[in-house]
């Protein structure tokens, strides 16, 4: 997986979701480079920090440089976090989803709230890879597909500007229907230019839409999963984190 993973994370019930992103917006401002030592400290416990981790290590995770990636990778998932508000949660993480910081979030709020869901969209930095976790009833799943951008026929494909411009028009000319505002003969009338340009805008538009398209499959599937409790759907990850309320289950994190 590529670096730089950008996930969209939104909890319900809302006031779970207020919970959450009061604790994000009054963490003390971090100095760049400390960000992860402050979330670490904003939403892990005591008793959590001083746990064994990285099969035994038992030396205080927390330093003046920062926190020990033997314990972030058993207890956030990745080596790095950074979180902010803006209408949703945005995480921001190198390599993998922070799925142990997912799973945090869940059980700061199922003692306090009814119906308790959180889902999690991401994508990685060349949008090489896109997933949906959904957490719902205890039940953590997770599933993820690669996208293809070999070919230039690829809604993943990113354009270079070194296409053949034949290559280029024609597949322009293959997206048109009855609801296009711009028809046939305005692709043949278009000059080089114009052609390129209009290309990386609707590659672009394609692109993002496919993206879109996939999230919205992947949580039906996370949720029939956890409807059906695993037993119909094909998904990446499946397992039972906590009872349905109120309990976490002992050591349901880090996934083996």
């Amino acid at each position: 997986m590529s670096n730089f993973i950008n996930s969209i994370a939104i909890i319900q019930p809302k006031e779970a979701m207020d919970k959450i992103c009061k604790m994000i917006g009054d963490m003390t401002e971090s100095e760049y480079g400390k960000e992860t030592k402050t979330i670490v400290e904003t939403f892990y416990m005591e008793e959590e920090l001083k746990k064994p981790y990285n099969n035994g290590e038992t030396e205080y995770p927390i330093t003046e440089e920062g926190v020990k990636h033997g314990w972030l990778y058993d207890n956030v998932g990745t080596k790095w976090i950074t979180v902010g508000v803006d209408d949703n949660i945005r995480i921001e993480s190198p390599s993998y989803i922070p799925d142990g910081f997912l799973i945090k979030l869940y059980s700061l709020c199922i003692n306090e709230f009814e119906n308790v869901s959180l889902t999690c969209k991401w994508y990685d930095e060349g949008t090489t890879i896109c997933g949906t976790t959904f957490i719902k009833d205890g039940i953590y799943v997770e599933d993820e597909t690669y996208l293809e951008g070999d070919e230039i026929s690829d809604s993943n494909y990113n354009v270079t500007g070194d296409e053949e411009v034949d290559d280029v028009k024609e597949w322009l000319l293959s997206q048109i229907n009855k609801n296009s505002s711009i028809k046939e003969g305005d692709i043949e009338s278009m000059d080089e230019g114009s052609l390129r340009e209009t290309f990386e805008w609707w590659k672009n538009e394609n692109k993002w839409d496919t993206i879109t398209d996939i999230h919205d499959d992947m949580f039906s599937n996370c949720e029939e999963t956890i409807e059906t409790k695993g037993s119909e759907f094909f998904v990446a990850k499946v397992k039972k984190i906590a009872n349905v309320k109120y309990d976490m289950i002992k050591d349901c994190y880090p996934f083996k």
